[in-house]
């Protein structure tokens, strides 16, 4: 549908009412997929202007650069639309949200799936996943790949002796790339868990690999949070609603 993005001052915006409120509640995967689908990006840009700023950064992170770079320099400089228009555009996503859902698998769904064993507690989240590791691994795989997402400032976060643990077990030259794009909470979370001499070390890696492409500072922040989640899968570190445990 085309939209007036010249509004009369006697239908300018006005009005309260929460709009797109089904896109609010339907499920992520199902507003991605409506995001993706949509080829008028003026038309996505405004429906996204009226949404939780969570709930628009979800939708943009899961679509293409340039599709998202378009939508976020719309967003800048936005005109408002008729209220006629508007009213027209919730009908627009109504029909396009009801055919998805229509051709949405009935079961429950690999993401229902996660977040359910995401939100038991520690001990029984291990035995769950230790069962379907020996019974079903490629779905343990799945869960495993899909079950949390981590960036690499998360650690932030993470208790100081599952730090440790981690500091173990990843590559010197990874840390020193990975911690040369990072904030200093974060180099400083790092350095307190790490000896004086090896702290004076890594320092020294820092300065000698001298600057870095973003690009290969991002490939050594993820290399850090795959050992993350080997630790995780393999129980010796538990991860749950942002909290990290160090297992013993």
């Amino acid at each position: 549908m085309n939209m007036n993005s010249e509004s009369p001052d006697n239908k300018e915006l006005t009005d309260t009412k929460q709009r797109f409120s089904l896109l609010i509640e339907a499920p992520i995967d199902d507003f991605i997929d409506f995001a993706k689908n949509e080829t008028d990006m003026f038309q996505l840009a405004t429906i996204l202007s009226y949404l939780p700023f969570s709930l628009i950064q979800n939708v943009i992170s899961n679509l293409r650069i340039e599709v998202a770079g378009t939508l976020i320099q719309l967003l800048v400089d936005l005109p408002r639309i008729p209220l006629d228009d508007l009213e027209k555009l919730e009908i627009y996503v109504t029909e396009e949200m009801a055919k998805i859902q229509k051709k949405a698998p009935k079961s429950a769904g690999l993401s229902f799936v996660v977040k359910m064993i995401q939100g038991l507690p520690s001990e029984k989240k291990n035995e769950v996943m230790r069962y379907l590791e020996e019974n079903s691994s490629k779905l343990a795989n799945e869960i495993h790949q899909n079950g949390f997402t981590i960036l690499f400032e998360d650690l932030i976060k993470f208790d100081d002796r599952a730090i440790q643990k981690i500091l173990r077990e990843v590559d010197s030259s990874d840390l020193a790339k990975a911690l040369k794009t990072s904030s200093e909470e974060m180099k400083q979370k790092i350095f307190s868990n790490m000896s004086k001499r090896a702290g004076v070390l890594l320092r020294e890696d820092m300065q000698f690999i001298g600057p870095i492409q973003l690009t290969d500072a991002n490939a050594s922040q993820e290399k850090i949070v795959q050992v993350v989640k080997n630790l995780e899968r393999a129980g010796e570190i538990v991860i749950s609603d942002g909290i990290t445990d160090y297992v013993d």
